[in-house]
């Protein structure tokens, strides 16, 4: 009989997931508590654990608090670490435009479009974008800077982000803007990387504004969604949350309702093209 391999036995996994990255959220919620805050330990002690483990739900690892009784399940503090870089990965500068081949010099060492002596401009494309001629292997290269350049009716999309805000079925958006289901879902991820880029270009900003004590409400909403498979007739909950930084912490609505700037320019129009730092 062939033996098991120690890799899978169930003495090598820890009793709770292991700290990531300063980040433990296996401890009791309850603000009234002892141990809330207090992280369950890796080992077990008869008669003084702070925490008992549950295993009535199949599948599904849970606590118990022994102090209050309130139960919770065990999350993965490493995919949760994963999960917040994730969401906050539009924050992130892009890279800079440097040569694209691989075996020239201002390739490996990233040397920007714009250093003295490096590159040289070398006309436009055929949509208008800046092309340039590499100082050092003489390669030219450009970069798309319109995000719209490749879109036939790009008019269309004020109209249909305002359908969306709305909250028009989709069918319906497919039907008032003319355009086919595929068109559609493109546009979908178009206008979600532009409102990523208009809220990166202001959230950015927050570092350096002067601001002494900053007060933030923030409100949540939860969204029942329906199942993606027939198969799978589970429905999900969505958590959305939305912070505002208010003297009075009155929280704003969700939807990503236009506004003016300060600059005078309007949501709708970052559609147009990227949002510059400058």
């Amino acid at each position: 009989m062939q033996k098991k391999s120690s890799a899978t036995s169930p003495q090598n996994h820890p009793r709770i997931p292991p700290e990531f990255d300063g980040i433990q959220v296996n401890h009791c919620k309850s603000p009234v508590c002892p141990n809330y805050g207090v992280a369950a330990g890796q080992s077990s002690v008869r008669g003084s654990n702070s925490y008992i483990l549950d295993s009535r739900n199949i599948g599904i690892s849970s606590c118990i608090c022994t102090s209050c009784g309130v139960g919770f399940p065990l999350k993965s503090n490493l995919g949760i670490t994963e999960e917040v870089e994730r969401m906050a990965s539009y924050l992130q500068r892009p890279n800079a435009v440097c040569c694209r081949n691989a075996a020239c010099a201002n390739h490996t060492n990233q040397v920007p479009v714009g250093t003295v002596g490096a590159y040289a401009s070398f006309g436009k494309t055929a949509i208008g974008n800046s092309r340039w001629r590499c100082s050092v292997c003489g390669k030219t290269f450009s970069q798309n800077t319109k995000p719209t350049a490749r879109q036939r009716e790009h008019h269309k999309n004020k109209t249909i982000f305002k359908l969306l805000v709305n909250k028009m079925p989709v069918r319906r958006i497919i039907e008032v803007a003319d355009i086919h289901p595929k068109t559609f879902y493109q546009r979908l991820d178009f206008l979600h990387r532009q409102c990523q880029v208009f809220a990166a270009h202001r959230e950015r900003a927050l570092a350096s504004l002067p601001i002494s004590r900053l007060y933030l409400g923030v409100d949540r909403q939860d969204y029942l969604v329906n199942w993606l498979v027939r198969k799978d007739s589970c429905r999900s909950w969505l958590t959305s949350t939305c912070p505002k930084r208010s003297a009075a912490c009155r929280p704003s609505g969700h939807s990503p309702t236009p506004r003016k700037l300060k600059s005078g320019r309007s949501l709708q129009q970052s559609f147009g093209g990227p949002l510059s730092d400058s």
